[in-house]
């Protein structure tokens, strides 16, 4: 499925100077990622038997971690993926990426509530 899904951004999506490219690219990462990370968050959650409302609580007491997080793995890495990887690597370094970023998002999922409060108020202290 990946190979289909990036054969047709080759041919249907990411064609243009390099400005429409990066804007492109950014748009499918606005779309995607949300929907992957409320998906992981919520999911886990109900899978640990707590209720939909209390998944979707998290997510949004978490959604500034993970959102830094996604500005830090995506864009950098879909650069390097569409200007540097040829299409017939770009499944596998993807995949490799999406390793990374469920270990990061596992490792905010479990993360204490006052751990996440004290480093976004660190955050906004400096």
């Amino acid at each position: 499925m990946a190979h289909k899904y990036y054969g047709w951004l080759d041919r249907a999506i990411i064609k243009g100077s390099e400005g429409k490219i990066i804007a492109k690219k950014v748009f499918i990462d606005l779309i995607c990622s949300p929907i992957f990370a409320v998906t992981f968050i919520a999911g886990v959650a109900i899978l640990e038997g707590n209720s939909a409302l209390n998944a979707v609580n998290e997510y949004r007491r978490k959604f500034w971690s993970i959102f830094a997080v996604d500005c830090i793995v995506w864009p950098p890495g879909q650069t390097i993926n569409f200007w540097l990887i040829p299409s017939q690597f770009r499944v596998f370094f993807v995949s490799s990426m999406i390793f990374v970023y469920t270990c990061c998002l596992t490792y905010i999922k479990h993360q204490k509530e006052e751990q996440i409060k004290s480093g976004i108020e660190k955050d906004t202290v400096k």
